[in-house]
Formats: structure tokens, C-alpha cells, sequence
């Protein structure tokens, strides 16, 4: 789920855990997001 505010965006990708659960174009544990979020730049943050 992606939320869009006025200066950020964040996509909510579920616990770290179950990374490993997905795939990106034959790689585990990938979930690129940049299309989603509009990114020119990036900075990830876990969060509880």
C-alpha cells in the first residue's frame, strides 16, 4: 500500500520477515519500489 503526502511517500511492504517470501524478476527476497514511489533518491527506514 502506498501512501502520498506533500513532500514524501511511503510503501507499506509488510514485516522484514517475510521478504523473503517475495521475488523481483528471479532474485528472493527483492521488492523494489522506486516506480511506486516516484524515487529520484531513496532512504529506507525500518520501522516497527
Amino acid at each position: 500500500m502506498t501512501e502520498h503526502h506533500k513532500n514524501y511517500s511511503i510503501e507499506h511492504i509488510g514485516p522484514l520477515e517475510a521478504l523473503s517470501q517475495r521475488e523481483f524478476m528471479g532474485f528472493h527476497g527483492k521488492f523494489m519500489v522506486g516506480k511506486e514511489l516516484g524515487l529520484t533518491g531513496c532512504e529506507v527506514v525500518n520501522s516497527p
